[in-house]
Formats: structure tokens, C-alpha cells, sequence
């Protein structure tokens, strides 16, 4: 648990800094689509504002996920920006939303909120981009060639977005 004293902070910012371990990060992350790949470091600047508590900072953490071109892991170093807004909790029903949290009591679990800062910026199906060198479409990642089912043409979805640039071309000329 990474825990934040909130009757500590000023209306300066305090800075914290810290590991999110591989083991929390392998108990979230690892599926078919995901391998985590080392502890996640982060960093958190934090200060009292009126009422509530300003939260900015970053993570900076490697996961290993599955391309959806190429269907092979791919190590991801990822650097997400952190932003939230704690407010003491007044009522059973405060709802926490997206960047607003509520604490129950002066000391806070930060280590979920900077969990759901990386769930809310992995996607399951990503897809890096394509670059064409030589005529030949391949994954910027990995630098294979995109085709479909072992034939050398290209993959379906690319042969709609080559007729589209075509049809443009002849429509507009460029």
C-alpha cells in the first residue's frame, strides 16, 4: 500500500516518490494481453487546496503486450501523466468519478488511484501503427510484414484504405 498523510499537506506541493511493485502490477495486469515487465516508478506532487487535495504527477512503468497486427508480445514503455482531485468523503453517497476520489479517513491509499491511471490508458487491442517502406506495409513495432493468412498481399483493412486514397485521388486530384 502507498499511503499519503492528508492532514500533512500544505498549501505548498510535497513531493513523493516510490516503486509500485512487479508483484501488485502481475496481480492487476497479467492476462493474454498483458505481461508486466518490472516494478512501475512513480512520482506524485500533492498540496491542500480549500477543501479538497490536488494530486498531479507521472508513472513511468515497461509492459510486455500482445500487438494486434503482429500477435507477439511487445515490450511498451509507458510514461502516464497523473491527475486527481481528493476530497474528504461527507456522505455515503459521494460518488467517486473519473480524476475524484473521496477519502474515508486522513491517511489515503494512493497506490489505487495510480492503478486505475494505468487500466484507464491500456488498450486490450492495440494496434501500433503501419509504415510502408519500399511499397511494402509493416508494423512499426516489430518491422514484419503485414499480410493476410501467410499469402504475400495485404491484410483486408488495408486494401479498404488503399481503395478509399484511391478513389480520393482520382476525386480531388492529390
Amino acid at each position: 500500500m502507498l499511503l499519503i498523510n492528508l492532514s500533512t499537506l500544505k498549501e505548498e506541493f510535497s513531493r513523493f516518490e516510490g516503486q509500485i511493485s512487479e508483484e501488485i502490477l502481475r496481480e492487476r495486469f497479467n492476462s493474454e494481453y498483458f505481461l508486466t515487465n518490472g516494478p512501475g516508478l512513480f512520482f506524485i506532487l500533492a498540496r491542500k487546496n480549500y477543501d479538497y487535495f490536488e494530486i498531479k504527477g507521472g508513472i513511468d512503468f515497461s509492459i510486455k503486450q500482445l500487438c494486434g497486427r503482429c500477435l507477439i508480445y511487445v515490450e511498451k514503455k509507458m510514461k502516464i501523466p497523473v491527475s486527481a482531485i481528493i476530497k474528504k468523503r461527507t456522505s455515503v453517497s459521494d460518488e467517486e468519478d473519473i480524476g475524484l476520489y473521496y477519502a474515508d479517513s486522513d491517511v489515503y491509499n494512493i497506490g489505487e488511484l495510480l492503478i486505475e491511471q494505468i487500466v484507464l490508458n491500456l488498450h486490450p487491442f492495440w494496434l501500433p501503427d503501419v509504415e510502408v517502406i519500399n511499397g511494402i506495409e509493416r508494423c512499426v513495432e516489430c518491422k514484419k510484414e503485414l499480410c493476410f493468412q501467410g499469402q504475400n498481399k495485404p491484410h483486408p483493412e488495408n486494401l479498404v484504405s488503399e481503395t478509399i486514397k484511391t478513389k480520393l485521388k482520382s476525386i480531388f486530384g492529390k
